[in-house]
């Protein structure tokens, strides 16, 4: 991975212990120093990245741990029978509290 690969929402190999940190920011020094502020394990740190550390980072790979990019055409077909799903556990918890709602004895 190349230095230039060290942007906010990047998710980074190496820059402290086995886990990989989320990148907050980063600025340059120069053309072969980046100041980078990261995130890890719930906890902020920096550290200062030179070229010669670029062999020991690896990509885990770019932005967020969700993503709004699914197939639309499934959620068409599911969001009914989910809806359907939750009305019908509600009307069994008022039927238990209150009695039959649906005027059937």
């Amino acid at each position: 991975m190349r230095l230039e690969d060290l942007k906010p929402g990047a998710r980074v190999h190496g820059l402290a212990g086995a886990d990989a940190a989320e990148v907050v920011s980063a600025s340059w020094f120069g053309e072969q120093a980046v100041d980078v502020v990261f995130r890890i394990g719930g906890r902020v740190d920096q550290r200062i990245v030179f070229r010669a550390d670029e062999p020991s980072l690896t990509l885990a790979g770019a932005g967020r741990a969700f993503s709004f990019d699914g197939d639309g055409e499934t959620l068409r077909l599911t969001t009914p029978s989910v809806e359907v799903s939750f009305w019908k556990g509600q009307l069994r918890i008022a039927n238990r509290l209150f009695g039959r709602l649906d005027g059937r004895d």
